[in-house]
């Protein structure tokens, strides 16, 4: 099932916000004694505890546990575009009503089962994506009325042939080429590698470690009582959205809870061995001394999780885990160093048969044919190279060397490519006409920053 969690955070990154500040700037547009307001668009006001909630969720989204300036930006930008939408639907006198949203909720399919809206299935999916029916809807109530203004712009829009053809040809791309992985495991001695690591030092300290407390939601989860558990998780949301501490929660809730060891974000231990409770890594490094506990997923499992203490510049002495993962350093450096010689003498075949490499013919079939060798970004590199191109690619800690001899238009045929072709093409077109709208909007709706208030949130959180 496609996530719509994921989904309703998409729908606020449109490019208008990407342009927001390329055209104004948050340096000296405005600022005011509104200490609970942050920003103003035309009319509309964006308020202090509507950037606390849209911080919050970004940082939880990007399991960011220091935000940055140009992470603070991101979500100003993506409240002024809410915002844009906002006002500019009620200056067309578009409503959305209890009536329309609950119309809108039954006809998203992530909440049917056999065609039908089902009240369960919508209970589940918010269990399962770790929102509350109040946040939810919320989202979707923007969603709906950004739908139905863009759709007076952009309704019956339709790309012309040479643009759909475009997109076809991009699409139906294929690639012939050759290619083979550098592999020269060469041996370092031992003082080779303690010079390395005395150089290095640094990288292979253990560095930041955290310690917390976590408990297991999943079995608060009785099979004959559901509604009752999807009720106690929704309020156990509630409470950390009321920025509630963990102990409060685990009192008020009557819930058991376990000890996370100190671990870094490897999820090792100070002695430099992977920890019995690793899986807990990421969620200790997601949190900060701001949010310090939250709500989180793992292997179909919820864990309310806590940060409780925060250590810095923790040491290992070389020892053979040292040892190992230097000489796969150093290993892949003199790889990386075969590749770029291999790039500046323009040399694939005579470097490959140097090394004995297994050189091997290859055939993307599109894009997204990655052999399960090559990763996404690795393939817009390869697709947007040109014939008798050699490319030196790392993935996953190697070195491979790739030459494209030959580009082709696959021949397949499908009844709805003709139709993914048209639609592509039109959503090119709207993205275009997307930047009028931009212009549109700010000419219409200029935008104001208070600039103390923001500041001082940045300096807070």
């Amino acid at each position: 099932m496609k996530s719509l969690s994921k989904k309703i955070f998409l729908i606020l990154f449109t490019l208008i916000i990407a342009a927001v500040f390329g055209l104004w700037g948050v340096g000296d547009l405005f600022s005011s004694g509104k200490s609970n307001i942050v920003a103003e668009v035309g009319n509309g006001k964006i308020y202090v505890q509507d950037y606390i909630n849209e911080i919050r969720s970004f940082a939880k989204r990007n399991k960011k546990q220091n935000l940055s300036s140009q992470d603070h930006t991101i979500v100003l930008n993506t409240l002024i575009s809410e915002k844009f939408f906002e006002v500019h639907a009620e200056k067309l006198g578009i409503i959305i009503s209890d009536v329309s949203l609950a119309n809108y909720i039954k006809a998203k399919d992530e909440f049917k089962i056999d065609g039908k809206f089902s009240r369960t299935q919508y209970e589940k999916y918010l269990l399962e994506n770790g929102l509350n029916a109040e946040t939810i809807e919320f989202f979707l109530k923007k969603e709906l009325l950004k739908k139905l203004v863009l759709d007076i712009y952009f309704g019956g829009i339709r790309a012309s042939k040479y643009h759909i053809n475009q997109i076809k040809n991009e699409y139906l791309k294929e690639i012939e080429g050759e290619y083979y992985e550098i592999k020269t495991n060469k041996k370092f001695s031992d003082f080779e590698i303690e010079s390395f690591y005395k150089k290095n030092i640094e990288k292979y300290k253990i560095g930041e470690t955290r310690s917390g407390y976590y408990v297991n939601l999943s079995k608060l989860n009785p099979i004959s009582n559901q509604d009752n558990y999807y009720k106690t998780i929704n309020e156990i949301e509630n409470s950390l959205i009321n920025n509630e501490s963990f102990n409060t929660i685990v009192k008020k809730f009557n819930l058991k809870f376990s000890e996370v060891e100190s671990i870094n974000k490897d999820g090792l231990t100070k002695d430099g061995k992977i920890s019995n409770q690793s899986k807990f890594s990421n969620f200790l490094f997601s949190l900060s001394k701001n949010i310090k506990t939250e709500i989180f997923e793992l292997n179909n499992e919820k864990y309310l999780v806590s940060l409780s203490e925060i250590k810095s510049d923790n040491k290992i002495n070389f020892n053979a885990t040292i040892k190992e993962k230097i000489l796969k350093e150093l290993n892949y450096l003199e790889n990386k160093k075969i590749g770029e010689n291999t790039i500046k003498n323009i040399s694939f075949a005579n470097t490959g048969k140097s090394l004995n490499a297994n050189i091997q013919t290859i055939l993307f079939k599109n894009i997204m044919d990655n052999k399960n060798i090559f990763n996404q970004q690795n393939m817009s590199k390869i697709f947007s190279s040109k014939k008798n191109d050699v490319l030196m690619i790392e993935n996953n800690n190697k070195i491979y060397m790739i030459k494209i001899n030959s580009f082709l238009i696959s021949n397949k045929k499908n009844k709805n490519m003709d139709k993914f072709f048209e639609i592509q093409a039109s959503k090119n077109l709207e993205q275009f006409i997307m930047k009028d709208l931009e212009d549109f909007f700010s000419n219409k709706y200029p935008i104001k920053i208070n600039n103390k208030v923001f500041d001082r949130l940045k300096n807070n959180i």
